[in-house]
């Protein structure tokens, strides 16, 4: 077994999704597409760590890795090894197509002697699904290596199982929100003319679609005064550069809801392998009496099981409208492995006193929301 470090994303284009698709752990979120082109808008100040393994002339393993450098009250300066994508992505991974435990034997030995200057590393978003988290740990019990790894749950991640109708996953909610669904139907079919189509069935290109899911995703977050997920400046060129990229797949997914003609609802995800993700939604407040935004979500399941996809996957997080529709979860873990050095621990001192900082602001904004929806009634 061989290990590569590759100089650029571009060197590895050809073999990448191929590979994706040979390993259990595939997803969206580990294809060319997102990577790259996460790489290209935030990779600054970012050093690029592209790992492949070839066995007998075959890569069977990628490792979409950086090294990161934080800067400590002035005084250190602590080294990180991550996960291409974070924190942006939803679900991180090692690309291994076989010999799982060999592959990241040989990456780990990669990092402790060709590329010692770290001081740990930190792997987010491993899905409870994939067996890295546990291969991880077995691979780094061997005496060999001198780290100490720590776990911890980071994420959950709520989907839906599709049934073949949605007859039937309806069938599934209690009586009151089978009432409540099929009254708003009811209300919104006899005050306006309904279409909920995809962004092509509406004659949008993928560029001009993402503009006007932007806009609908403001309407919703805007008005209320709090941090919004498209409201950095190149968060949304991110999406705007990996749409064109993903329509050219296939794996693009953007519907809107249309009354009268009029954009009042948009679902931003990724269709891959059967499963739809979703990403980010948005609605018009002006007609949130028509519970837009919750019926756009049934709307989508609706479509995605007369396109026989099997989960609708909600990804990270537990905001109240996946609660509304879905009480399955999954979670998502953390491992560290580190060094026996005192810069990790300065590091995690530092890390508490962020997380106590941004708690703060969160109950804040989440009182302000609470404020001005009330104002609003």
């Amino acid at each position: 077994m061989r290990i590569h470090q590759a100089n650029s994303f571009n060197e590895l284009q050809p073999i990448w999704n191929s590979c994706l698709k040979r390993c259990h752990d595939n997803n969206p979120f580990l294809t060319w597409e997102w990577l790259s082109t996460w790489w290209e808008f935030f990779g600054k100040n970012k050093e690029l760590l592209l790992l492949t393994l070839e066995d007998a002339g075959r890569v069977i393993a990628i490792a979409p890795l950086m090294r990161t450098a934080t800067k400590i009250m002035k005084l250190q300066t602590v080294r990180k090894i991550e996960f291409i994508g974070s924190p942006e992505s939803d679900y991180s991974n090692f690309i291994i197509t076989e010999q799982e435990k060999e592959c990241l034997k040989e990456i780990f030995k990669y990092l402790q002697y060709a590329f010692p200057d770290w001081d740990f590393i930190e792997l987010r978003e491993l899905r409870e699904t994939s067996s890295t988290t546990s291969a991880i740990k077995e691979t780094l019990s061997d005496k060999k290596f001198s780290f100490s790894i720590k776990q911890r749950q980071c994420s959950i991640c709520p989907y839906i199982p599709l049934p073949q109708t949605f007859q039937a996953l309806t069938s599934e909610l209690d009586k009151k929100t089978q009432q409540t669904l099929n009254r708003h139907i009811r209300k919104l079919n006899r005050d306006f003319s309904v279409q909920f189509k995809s962004y092509r069935e509406f004659g949008y290109t993928a560029q001009e679609a993402m503009k006007l899911f932007v806009k609908v995703h403001e309407m919703r977050w805007v008005p209320l005064g709090v941090p919004y997920a498209l409201a950095n400046e190149n968060i949304r060129a991110f999406h705007l550069a990996l749409a064109d990229l993903l329509d050219k797949n296939s794996c693009l997914s953007l519907q809107f809801l249309k009354l009268n003609g009029e954009i009042v609802a948009g679902l931003y995800g990724f269709n891959y392998e059967q499963t739809l993700y979703g990403y980010l939604t948005g609605f018009d407040p002006k007609y949130a009496t028509y519970a837009v935004g919750n019926l756009s979500m049934y709307f989508l399941m609706d479509d995605c099981i007369k396109r026989e996809f099997v989960e609708m996957d909600l990804l990270r997080g537990d905001e109240p409208y996946k609660s509304h529709i879905t009480r399955t979860y999954r979670t998502n873990s953390e491992i560290r492995v580190i060094k026996k050095n005192a810069k990790y621990y300065l590091y995690e001192q530092y890390e508490h006193a962020l997380k106590t900082r941004d708690a703060t602001k969160k109950r804040i904004s989440q009182k302000k929301t609470t404020n001005n929806q009330k104002a609003k009634l």
